[in-house]
């Protein structure tokens, strides 16, 4: 199997929906383009803590990370993909007095195409 194309959504998270309870931040990304029917797409995220939730286009991800040096997490998401997505993430605030700072993430696409 070749190696993956890879789309960092590294920028443009956004705050989300105030509460003192939890972090959430949005980002908006479009499909990528040239997908064939074979074309598989997948969802990557890392953090250094574990995630409240994620939510692609209103619907939530089922969240089962693998432990590393961060919390690992992996999803195909080609069925989901609209033309213009809406990504949530959120975090549980373990103390928001005083606040804390946002645990450090990573997110990216990775496409399989055949």
């Amino acid at each position: 199997m070749r190696s993956p194309h890879r789309i960092s959504l590294a920028r443009a998270w956004t705050p989300f929906q105030e509460d003192s309870a939890f972090w959430r931040l949005q980002r908006f990304f479009q499909k990528p383009t040239n997908l064939c029917l074979q074309t598989k797409v997948r969802l990557r995220l890392d953090s250094s803590r574990v995630l409240q939730s994620v939510v692609l286009n209103g619907q939530e991800l089922p969240l089962e990370a693998e432990k590393t040096l961060n919390f690992g997490y992996d999803w195909d998401i080609t069925v989901a993909l609209l033309a213009r997505n809406q990504l949530v993430v959120s975090w549980l605030l373990s103390d928001p007095v005083p606040p804390e700072t946002l645990p450090k993430f990573e997110a990216w696409l990775e496409i399989f195409a055949p």
